[in-house]
């Protein structure tokens, strides 16, 4: 699981595809954000200057697909299933075509964005066995984001669009068997954004990895990436 990329303002990614590379994935998951979507930035559009270097959609797109789709398919293989949710960085492209509809057929993060075989809607959830995967933009806000999503959904979810890495669990006091754990899984984003201004931050560089089984139960670890370097299956990645 890979969520909130935001490429091309991402951290080096080789460690990480190594890594992949190695554990040979049956399923790869961009749970959202994976793109930045600058073409369709209304933050840099605040900027007269920031506007006038706004790169153009499909030659972004295309850069995309170059320096992370491709090299992502490489490392996961062929046969592997690429699971894309849109998150609401890739929406920002839906809206621009809201505004523009000579847009329509062209700017859609679907019709451009390669290696992908499956594309989940915005606010939507996949699961494989009994662990659930969304962005996270369903919530507005709010400190305490993993205990709102468990509220939400009373399931075992994975998410981003935090940044940050939060974790709550719920236990039934009258069914053992009814128990669920949440969890934000951090950001591959660089950790000096323009739109935050040099104000600070929680922000924690993560990515997930585990396994499912046919019943649906499931092992999980969000491996935590500092200064390039993380430790995943007995071997340090760097």
């Amino acid at each position: 699981m890979l969520n909130d990329v935001h490429v091309p303002h991402n951290v080096p990614l080789d460690p990480v595809l190594e890594f992949i590379k190695d554990y040979r994935p049956d399923y790869g998951l961009l749970v959202g954000d994976i793109i930045n979507n600058d073409p369709f930035d209304h933050w840099a559009r605040e900027s007269a200057r920031r506007a006038r270097e706004m790169p153009e959609p499909l030659a972004y797109y295309a850069d995309c697909n170059t320096t992370f789709y491709k090299p992502l398919r490489k490392a996961v293989g062929p046969n592997c299933r690429v699971v894309h949710w849109i998150g609401n960085h890739e929406l920002w492209s839906t809206r621009a075509i809201d505004a523009m509809p000579e847009g329509f057929g062209y700017w859609e993060v679907e019709n451009n964005i390669v290696e992908v075989d499956w594309w989940v809607a915005n606010l939507g959830v996949a699961n494989l066995g009994k662990l659930h995967f969304l962005h996270g933009d369903v919530l507005r806000g709010g400190k305490y984001h993993a205990n709102s999503i468990m509220q939400l959904y009373r399931r075992n979810v994975r998410y981003g669009h935090f940044h940050d890495i939060q974790e709550a669990s719920y236990n039934s006091p009258v069914d053992v068997l009814d128990r669920h754990t949440v969890r934000c899984c951090g950001t591959l984003q660089k950790f000096e954004p323009h739109f935050m201004k040099g104000r600070p931050h929680n922000w924690q560089h993560a990515f997930t990895y585990g396994v499912t089984y046919p019943d649906g139960l499931f092992w999980d670890t969000t491996a935590k990436v500092v200064d390039g370097r993380f430790h995943a299956e007995g071997r340090l990645y760097r």
